[in-house]
């Protein structure tokens, strides 16, 4: 079919193949941009929480603090993965924000059992290893799916 032909299904316009290849990469960037500002907002508020003193604070006045935070980033997540479909887009961002955040706060204990310098190697070499692998599929259009098992 022509990419401006009526589908016999229904009155909705075929789609061209490029028109889909460009909505499927639209959705790739948005996917990975939000991705990037929930690490950057993560690694944000864990390095605050750390460096401010927030969370030796937190250790030694309340330790159940954290433990709570812990069960509050479940509930969130669990609400978000039920509700995604449900909920109105700005609020779906907030609240994956709010996750980010959470994460950020839970994960900042990190940071007092390993070095920075360790911590930002890992993060380069991971960041790096998905980078590569995230450009391997996109030029190469393989489904490293299989690859699951040996990769981890």
């Amino acid at each position: 079919m022509q990419p401006n032909q009526v589908s016999p299904w229904g009155n909705a316009p075929v789609r061209g193949e490029d028109a889909v290849a460009r909505e499927q990469a639209s959705f790739i960037r948005k996917v990975y941009g939000w991705m990037a500002v929930a690490l950057g907002v993560s690694g944000a508020v864990a390095w605050y929480t750390v460096s401010s003193g927030l969370l030796e604070k937190i250790m030694t006045t309340n330790p159940s603090l954290l433990n709570i935070a812990m069960i509050g980033e479940l509930v969130l997540v669990i609400a978000l993965s039920f509700l995604v479909r449900r909920l109105s887009w700005p609020l779906a961002a907030l609240m994956f924000l709010v996750y980010s955040v959470f994460t950020g706060f839970t994960l900042s204990i990190v940071f007092l059992v390993y070095t920075s310098a360790s911590i930002v190697s890992v993060f380069l070499m991971t960041s790096g290893v998905f980078a590569a692998l995230a450009l391997y599929g996109l030029f190469t259009e393989r489904n490293l799916a299989p690859m699951g098992g040996f990769l981890i």
